[in-house]
């Protein structure tokens, strides 16, 4: 703590020792909760490092919360606009809750694609949750991950208020219905376009590949719908109406073409697993 707010980016504010003192005995003996308070003084969106500081000396946690989640529970409250409150809620609903359950992190512009939501839009909802969902990477690489596994906890959990509170189950629904319309809608017969008729149709896959074939008409999103849908289906509860029409379509026009997608990127081992759970999720 005493090296990173040592060097605070505010050449006209320094902590002083009793401040130091006071969050240290505030973070007792947590580190993350340590990092996470100084990630939330030290907010480049805030620019305000001594406000952010008072602020977190507000904080006071009660019989229902740990001292770590009101600290959680701070940061959301902080990170919430006035003014339009209703809508960033929604936002933040749709796009924290994928990116806590995506099963391989994607990156802003990817995740965008996948949700059918403008990239802008998503920088916008998290840009002041900084101090719990780190950005890493820049440009079309800036990916958002959570810092530490008691975020999700807490936000998942019965103790956070509704308003900020995430249905883990209503997020796989909602990323299986984006990646069965995805796929959907990109899936097609012959998707790296190899030349057909030619010697080229008889080639082992991997002779292909090695000629210099190109995997990139299958887009990243596509990717991850195609490696990820059913895993996500298999921790739904119930599907409803939607998702039965969406996989109706995907069984009837584009399963054929998953396989293929699969083959491309090698990975179509994870064919029999995903279309077992689907089964059993069918049947049951």
């Amino acid at each position: 703590m005493q090296e990173a707010l040592g060097d605070t980016y505010d050449s006209c504010w320094q902590p002083t020792f009793e401040e130091k003192a006071q969050l240290a005995r505030l973070s007792g003996k947590l580190f993350i909760f340590a990092s996470t308070a100084i990630k939330f003084i030290l907010d480049r969106q805030e620019v305000n490092p001594k406000g952010q500081l008072a602020n977190l000396f507000t904080l006071q946690s009660d019989n229902t919360l740990s001292q770590l989640d009101s600290l959680y529970l701070h940061v959301l409250k902080s990170a919430r606009p006035a003014g339009d409150a209703i809508n960033w809620l929604s936002r933040f609903q749709m796009i924290v809750g994928a990116i806590l359950v995506l099963e391989n992190p994607v990156s802003a512009s990817i995740l965008a694609r996948l949700l059918d939501q403008a990239e802008g839009a998503i920088k916008a909802a998290l840009a002041n949750l900084h101090s719990i969902l780190a950005p890493l990477g820049e440009g079309s690489e800036l990916t958002y991950k959570v810092h530490h596994k008691s975020f999700p906890d807490f936000i998942f959990g019965h103790s956070c208020p509704s308003e900020f509170q995430i249905d883990e189950n209503e997020h796989h629904l909602h990323l299986t219905g984006a990646c069965l319309k995805v796929m959907n809608k990109q899936l097609k017969f012959n998707i790296c376009q190899v030349t057909v008729p030619s010697e080229d149709q008889y080639r082992e896959l991997d002779d292909l590949l090695k000629k210099g074939l190109s995997t990139g008409h299958i887009s990243k999103e596509l990717e991850y719908a195609i490696c990820f849908w059913a895993s996500h289906l298999g921790k739904v509860k119930n599907m409803d109406s939607k998702i039965l029409a969406l996989l109706g379509e995907f069984s009837k026009s584009h399963l054929m073409h998953w396989l293929e997608a699969l083959a491309w990127i090698k990975k179509l081992d994870i064919a029999h697993t995903a279309l077992k759970s689907v089964l059993i999720m069918l049947v049951c």
